[in-house]
């Protein structure tokens, strides 16, 4: 209930190939471009050919997930490989602040996976960003169970201050040409 949410402002992507694309954002921070570059693909993926073959399997996971319940937070999980799980997390410190992490991890034959999760700090918005202030610290783990297409848990092991805890999920986005 404590989640707002506030327009910041509009953002326009242009796609040059499947690796790069060129943004162009005005907002509540200023306005500006940037180019970007693809930093993961989903595992059988094919961006030269978007309407071909059919993913299945773990791939066919990939997608935003969350618990309607607590809303304002949850997952981008993307198969990067057969086995392999890049996973995103939107969620909150202590403070209600905004704290994303970033984790890889394997799943296993039995839909399981455990991440080890990273939080970066220090960074700047648009001409301010600094790369060299970025900074990546260890955060805990963050385990996975995928028990069917669209339903799944996830818990967590956190450093102090933080509690562990854990909740069901449920699949906000499926990739187009995937078939759980």
């Amino acid at each position: 209930d404590d989640v707002v949410r506030e327009s910041w402002g509009a953002m326009r992507l242009e796609f040059l190939n499947c690796s790069r694309a060129h943004a162009q954002y005005a907002g509540d921070y200023g306005s500006g471009q940037m180019d970007l570059t693809r930093l993961s693909a989903i595992e059988g993926l094919d961006c030269d050919d978007p309407n071909g073959a059919v993913v299945s399997g773990n791939p066919a996971l990939s997608g935003a997930w969350f618990n309607p319940a607590r809303d304002g937070q949850g997952f981008i999980l993307e198969f990067v490989g057969e086995t392999e799980l890049l996973g995103y997390w939107f969620t909150y410190d202590n403070d209600g602040g905004q704290m994303w992490l970033i984790g890889l991890g394997d799943v296993d034959g039995a839909g399981q996976a455990v991440l080890n999760m990273q939080r970066s700090s220090g960074g700047r918005f648009g001409d301010q960003f600094d790369p060299e202030l970025v900074e990546l610290q260890d955060w805990g783990q963050v385990g996975f169970e995928f028990d069917e297409c669209d339903n799944a848990a996830y818990t967590w092991l956190a450093p102090a201050p933080y509690s562990n805890g854990g909740y069901n999920i449920s699949r906000l986005t499926a990739l187009k040409n995937t078939d759980c």
